[in-house]
């Protein structure tokens, strides 16, 4: 369903006495979902194919920017805007003219672009799977923006004349829409990284993440409560940590402690640095 609506499907469209092309249909579905829901959702075709490019996700927590809120309209500037869109609706064509940029905004989108690219090309060594992930986000993410920003230079359209205005995007609209982007490109990254890893890979780079966070050797069964992967259960988890106690990676240690009840055995995991 969600497929046929983002490609403009709209029952009854076709038999309206002034249907709406497809090409002019647009469907944007707003909801909130964990961290944790998200991954146990998504699959690696979700983040290779492109759709997971369409999920815009900005975690909670205050934006870097914010565009700047739009003024009440009255009442007659309210009916001139009406007028307008009726009119707009009723010819046979309709454009708001060729998005374009300030020369500020433009020469600010070349550098964040092309910044954007350099880093991802020289994540190819380091971390492929991060590359992969994000150079497929990206791809997607960077026209979410200059949508962003030609909204915005749209909604500035004071509604006095019967004119199309055309999108010209100043350099507080695209630093804006280039912000919310890229706080939304680091949320997806992780969670499309996570989609991506082998099992055992995502297993380690998740241990050696909790130790770092936690700077002191852990227990294993807090470790166990702090790194939770879909697929892995117990005895597997247990495998894993025991290889990478093999590879170095990580140490466990027994300690024995005098209890009320008598000695007990406890085991800590703790981060190899060398």
């Amino acid at each position: 369903m969600l497929l046929r609506l983002y490609g403009g499907f709209q029952p009854g469209s076709t038999t309206l006495s002034n249907p709406i092309p497809a090409s002019r249909c647009a469907v944007s579905l707003v909801g909130t979902i964990t961290t944790d829901e998200w991954q146990e959702r998504l699959s690696a075709g979700a983040v290779t194919g492109g759709m997971m490019g369409r999920m815009f996700a900005i975690p909670t927590g205050k934006a870097p920017t914010w565009h700047p809120r739009p003024q009440q309209v009255d009442k007659v500037r309210r009916n001139r805007l009406v007028d307008w869109l009726a009119t707009m609706g009723a010819l046979p064509h309709q454009s708001f003219g060729a998005f374009s940029f300030t020369k500020e905004a433009g020469e600010f989108w070349d550098g964040w672009y092309v910044d954007h690219k350099d880093a991802i090309e020289a994540l190819n060594e380091d971390d492929p799977v991060l590359a992969k992930a994000r150079g497929t986000i990206f791809n997607r993410y960077q026209a979410i923006a200059q949508k962003f920003a030609g909204l915005y230079a749209i909604s500035q359209w004071s509604g006095d004349t019967h004119e199309c205005p055309s999108p010209r995007a100043d350099l507080a609209a695209i630093q804006s829409a280039c912000d919310y982007t890229d706080l939304a490109l680091e949320q997806t990254s992780r969670i499309a990284v996570d989609v991506l890893e082998q099992p055992d890979e995502r297993f380690s780079r998740k241990v050696i993440e909790a130790l770092q966070a936690n700077k002191r050797p852990m227990l294993v069964s807090d470790l166990q409560k702090r790194v939770r992967i879909r697929g892995i259960d117990t005895a597997k988890w247990h495998r894993y940590l025991e290889l990478m106690e093999y590879t170095d990676l990580v140490s466990r240690t027994r300690e024995t402690r005098n209890t009320p009840t008598g000695e007990r055995t406890r085991t800590l995991v703790s981060l190899n640095t060398t």
